[in-house]
């Protein structure tokens, strides 16, 4: 979870899971428990990249289930910070944590990432991306063995989701809602409701139902 806060407004705890079949993104009103000896590579990135930064901009591409939290923060090149994929936390654990209010260097560079949170069912995904555009670090790694068409790993650009080629539920009318669920009663033999989820953006297959 990423705790931010906002004067006026007060703290706020916002959960983003990558988990299969529970993968969401909402706020919460306390920070979920953790195992505090397990460490990813992404959280150990976030550290560096995220924590006591400023959140800049938050985007989402219309009826899509993506959020990306546009995050700057003063990063001292000087600051001695090893957060590489292969190094083992476990022998330096109470240095990461010993300090959770940075103090921020003014005369650092500033450095702008972004956090991708992409929560689409099994294929869901956490990609923090560096202001290059490339991908710094993800919750799960995709090779071109799984997918040519969007590499998720490292050093890599990082490619979005295709947009879907479907209807703004918003704007329709009751003939192409008839023809959407006539289309897929022909074609496949396949229930009403998914008509509407194969014809139509942002409809899940519960709120067709």
């Amino acid at each position: 979870s990423l705790a931010s806060y906002r004067a006026g407004m007060g703290r706020t705890q916002l959960l983003l899971s990558a988990h299969p079949p529970n993968a969401r993104l909402h706020r919460v009103g306390s920070a979920p428990s953790r195992d505090p000896a397990q460490h990813s590579p992404l959280l150990l990135l976030l550290r560096k990249y995220v924590r006591g930064g400023t959140i800049t901009n938050v985007s989402q591409p219309r009826w899509e289930r993506v959020l990306t939290l546009s995050i700057a923060k003063r990063i001292s090149s000087h600051k001695h910070q090893e957060y590489r994929s292969e190094w083992d936390f476990r022998h330096t654990q109470g240095s990461q944590d010993q300090d959770e209010s940075e103090v921020e260097d003014i005369s650092a560079p500033l450095v702008k990432v972004e956090l991708v949170a992409e929560i689409m069912g099994k294929v869901s995904n956490i990609i923090l991306v560096a202001e290059d555009g490339t991908v710094i670090e993800s919750v799960k790694r995709v090779p071109s063995s799984i997918n040519r068409y969007r590499v998720t790993l490292p050093h890599h650009p990082y490619v979005a989701p295709p947009p879907q080629a479907k209807r703004d539920p918003l704007h329709t009318s009751i003939n192409f809602m008839a023809m959407e669920i006539q289309k897929a009663t022909e074609v496949a033999s396949a229930p009403a409701w998914k008509g509407l989820v194969g014809g139509y953006a942002a409809i899940s297959p519960t709120l067709a139902r």
